[in-house]
């Protein structure tokens, strides 16, 4: 009779356990959803359609600061925020070397949801590789 109990508390705190973990489960995942899944997925999109028409444009590929600025401003929806850092190696001798490392755009907000994009471009001249730009970019919704 006395073994019968014990397996029943063991049995009794086993499924305890289990409920709790359940709902420890379950509060994360309701946490979790509270961000809008369409607006992130929106601002990504939209982010990385900016990244490929600057590159495309040959803005990037400038390095003209004023043109980068004014570039990145007019092709940001409205309702998004953005700073963008571009980090320039120079190619020579078979090795890249850091040469430049610019920022554009607005300061980064405290208290909003960032995301971040990574763009790699290179400029060519004569058929050769002269630079290779990283691009990364932190967009934010306003």
């Amino acid at each position: 009779m006395r073994y019968r109990a014990f397996f029943f508390t063991i049995d009794a705190t086993l499924s305890l356990f289990l409920l709790i973990a359940a709902m420890v489960v379950a509060a994360y995942l309701a946490i979790q959803g509270e961000e809008d899944l369409h607006l992130q997925v929106q601002t990504i999109r939209a982010a990385r359609d900016v990244l490929f028409f600057l590159d495309r444009e040959g803005v990037l590929e400038s390095a003209d600061d004023g043109l980068i600025e004014a570039s990145l401003d007019a092709a940001l929806p409205a309702n998004m925020g953005a700073r963008m850092f571009i980090e320039t190696y120079y190619y020579d001798n078979g090795y890249f070397y850091s040469i430049d490392m610019s920022e554009y755009g607005d300061e980064i907000p405290a208290e909003k949801t960032l995301y971040w994009l990574r763009h790699a471009f290179v400029s060519v001249k004569n058929k050769q590789v002269t630079n290779y730009s990283v691009v990364r970019m932190v967009v934010w919704q306003k």
